[in-house]
């Protein structure tokens, strides 16, 4: 088959869950692109070692990096604009789209992300969105003819935990009848997604593969004092307290 994925940033060292997709689909003798619609990480000096072993930059397609001044960020994006204008102009008219896209034709994120996409109509087997923030735009791509194939959307966490407090529970209503399938990495978030009206008949839970090769097993005993001391490790963020 061939396989897009969808990620905000690539590669990140955070992130060895999509990382572990991506080559466990390219090992099973799959196509595949990665479209990191955020643009390029601000530091790759360090990266997975599976990064570089599978080549996975020249498979990664950039979108402009979005300037976090947003005088800077609506100047670089109207450039964008001029100089992709001819590629597509009926999909780029409608990217700035405000009553249909809301904010995100307005901030032009949504111009930003599309940019890889214009060249030419983009045709998958699978389009897999990483966090479901991501699978809106998918859904959007998919709807302006900048992309073919099969909508899959995976919520992560961020995505249906901190980001709909933002913006709403109607939020995903759009990707929930348009997207073909959803996974979700654990039954709280399937049951979340299912109360917010995601058919229960198109989500699956599936959660964060790793690669059992890679830890030596070592048997463990209870300790004869009681006492079992577990570690954990995670981002420096309140959430992972």
């Amino acid at each position: 088959m061939k396989v897009a994925f969808f990620v905000a940033h690539f590669p990140v060292l955070s992130e060895p869950f999509i990382l572990n997709q991506i080559v466990g689909t390219i090992e099973r003798g799959h196509e595949v692109d990665i479209y990191s619609l955020d643009g390029r990480p601000a530091n790759v000096s360090k990266v997975h070692p599976l990064v570089e072993q599978y080549n996975l930059l020249e498979r990664t397609y950039y979108a402009p990096n979005r300037p976090k001044s947003k005088f800077w960020r609506t100047c670089k994006g109207w450039g964008l604009l001029l100089i992709n204008f001819y590629k597509n102009p009926s999909v780029c008219r409608q990217l700035l789209n405000k009553s249909r896209y809301g904010s995100q034709a307005k901030s032009l994120k949504l111009l930003y992300r599309a940019i890889p996409f214009l060249n030419a109509n983009k045709s998958y087997d699978i389009i897999h969105c990483q966090f479901s923030t991501l699978g809106v735009f998918g859904v959007w791509f998919r709807q302006l003819g900048l992309l073919e194939g099969k909508l899959i959307s995976t919520f992560r966490g961020a995505d249906i935990s901190k980001f709909l407090p933002k913006w709403g529970e109607k939020t995903y209503q759009e990707l929930f009848q348009e997207t073909d399938y959803f996974l979700a990495n654990c039954e709280f978030f399937a049951k979340y997604a299912i109360a917010l009206n995601c058919p229960a008949t198109k989500i699956l839970v599936h959660g964060s593969g790793i690669d059992c090769n890679n830890f030596a097993f070592k048997p463990r005993y209870f300790p004869k004092d009681g006492k079992v001391k577990i570690a954990t490790t995670g981002r420096l963020v309140e959430k992972k307290v």
